[in-house]
């Protein structure tokens, strides 16, 4: 008996049991029970036996009642039918109150075993892809794993030495492997392996405590460090199936994977040579350092012509421009290029974008304004990171508040150009600034978001161009970052925009200056009528 529960809370009193069917062997066995009418006649009675002496009893052996439909049962309790029973009509309503709660206790339990059944599939399912994920997993890394080296040294013809496992002997050559490192020993090394003056490095080089001097040595590509001691010549030493094969046989790199291809196959081969390409690039990681980005050269003679093409051209304001170029954010290059400097979040230059300037035929007309479209490069100096800089202002709030909002633009123009509307907007505003701090930034492709930044930011705008290309840049940076929302130009990108509001105002202040120079004219023709 595992465990037995009795429940008084029905007219009826009776127990829940639940136990585990053993027989008299002790051997799980259900049907030893409940196979068949007698066995479960049998169990009515043995149970019926034991608890007689408390007063129960048995009910009906061999009766002829038959299940009565719950609504049935209802109908006949309603309309006062006889039912032959000794119970009161409250006594059966509570019967069949206790029947129907039953019932529904039956419906909820299938329920919850279709529910579990259904969860069990989907996680039988998610085990099997996670097998399939783990074997793929599995092979990947077999594939990025060098060959064993043992195996190599095997078909290379060499022969494992009884005394020492590590050690593999044949002709000429005694290799001592440690993992994926080994070295080539000169004959009389591996007998003093073991003495009390000698030692084994990390690298499985031998090297004697009577140490002369050392020298390096490189076969291939492969570096080997070659150690004399006053006793012996050195040992060489390398890294990986290829260089094991390039020192025994004294071959070249192309003739190292055509013997590991002939005797390993192309799956073999090709994991040494994975393993021996990554192997030379973590060297070359470490004796070379990063390279840096080099700003283009400034060229001082170049830069009226850049200033104005930024302010008669673009239209930008003088003041912003000068503050621009002195803080060195923008100047001119040999090539009459605007050079907008690109830097991370903590300032330091990490790129810049090329503006050409050049028009064609370089003259001003009338209003100030250049003839013709500019021309040439326009795009990213060589050597720039693109991922980790950006052009960037901020405005708004305080210099030392949190940035609340970023506003994403697709070059450095629109970028001055949004933040020239914004600064239009502002005029009607008490205090002329928004309360929160802002930053405007260029972003032209999904994989340049600063997602170190842009996460914790409350409100991420996508202010890009009102164009397809630009629909789809705002949708990819909105499936990284929930909390962006788009906002278009009515133009086709900013700088129109901002060209658009300009010269609207230009037309109200000529407007203006007509109707008050109108007023002027009736002020006076009315003095002279006075006169």
């Amino acid at each position: 008996m595992v465990r037995a529960e009795l429940h008084l809370d029905e007219v009826t009193p009776h127990i829940h049991a639940y136990f585990v069917p053993l027989d008299e062997k002790g051997q799980l066995r259900c049907n030893h029970f409940f196979d068949g009418r007698q066995k479960m006649r049998d169990f009515q009675e043995s149970y019926f036996a034991s608890v007689q002496h408390l007063g129960l009893e048995r009910g009906i052996q061999g009766s002829l009642a038959k299940h009565q439909d719950i609504k049935d049962f209802y109908r006949i309790v309603e309309e006062g039918k006889d039912l032959n029973s000794d119970l009161t009509i409250a006594q059966m309503r509570a019967k069949a109150a206790d029947r129907d709660r039953a019932l529904q206790s039956k419906s909820s339990m299938e329920r919850t075993a279709k529910r579990l059944v259904k969860e069990n599939e989907s996680l039988r399912q998610r085990i099997q892809e996670l097998e399939a994920e783990n074997s793929q997993l599995q092979k990947q890394v077999e594939q990025l794993s060098d060959l064993p080296l043992e195996d190599v040294a095997w078909h290379l013809g060499l022969d494992q030495d009884n005394s020492s496992y590590r050690c593999w002997k044949g002709g000429e050559h005694i290799i001592y492997i440690n993992g994926s490192h080994w070295s080539h020993l000169a004959p009389d090394t591996q007998n003093r392996l073991d003495a009390p003056n000698t030692q084994t490095t990390g690298n499985g080089t031998a090297k004697s405590q009577k140490t002369g001097t050392a020298k390096s040595q490189k076969i291939g590509n492969v570096a080997a460090n070659s150690q004399k001691t006053s006793a012996s010549p050195g040992a060489i030493t390398g890294t990986g199936a290829v260089a094991l094969v390039k020192q025994v046989n004294g071959c070249n790199f192309k003739e190292a994977c055509i013997w590991l291809n002939d005797r390993f196959g192309e799956d073999g081969m090709q994991r040494s040579v994975t393993h021996y390409t990554r192997q030379q690039a973590q060297d070359i990681l470490k004796d070379e350092a990063a390279p840096q980005f080099v700003p283009p050269v400034p060229d001082e003679s170049n830069w009226h012509l850049v200033h104005n093409y930024l302010t008669k051209k673009r239209r930008l304001p003088q003041d912003l421009v000068q503050e621009l170029y002195q803080r060195g954010w923008v100047y001119a290059d040999a090539q009459q290029n605007a050079v907008f400097l690109l830097k991370n979040l903590n300032g330091e230059t990490k790129g810049a974008f090329l503006q050409g300037t050049r028009a064609e035929d370089n003259t001003l007309e009338e209003d100030n304004t250049f003839t013709g479209d500019a021309t040439g490069f326009t795009g990213y100096a060589t050597g720039t990171k693109r991922n980790q800089g950006w052009f960037y202002l901020q405005w708004g709030g305080q210099p030392t508040d949190e940035i609340q909002k970023v506003v994403l633009l697709k070059s450095p123009i629109d970028v001055l150009s949004f933040a020239m509307l914004e600064v239009e907007r502002q005029r009607g505003v008490p205090g002329g600034v928004p309360q929160e701090r802002t930053m405007y930034m260029t972003v032209d492709s999904p994989r340049g978001l600063p997602m170190e930044l842009l996460p914790d930011i409350p409100e991420v705008v996508c202010a890009y161009d009102n164009n397809a290309a630009g629909d789809e840049m705002a949708g990819a940076v909105g499936e990284l970052l929930p909390q962006a929302t788009r906002v278009k130009p009515q133009a086709q990108n900013w700088h129109e925009e901002l060209l658009a509001l300009l010269r609207w105002q230009q037309r109200e202040r000529e407007y203006q200056q007509r109707q008050k120079q109108q007023r002027q004219r009736e002020r006076k023709r009315e003095s002279e009528l006075e006169l």
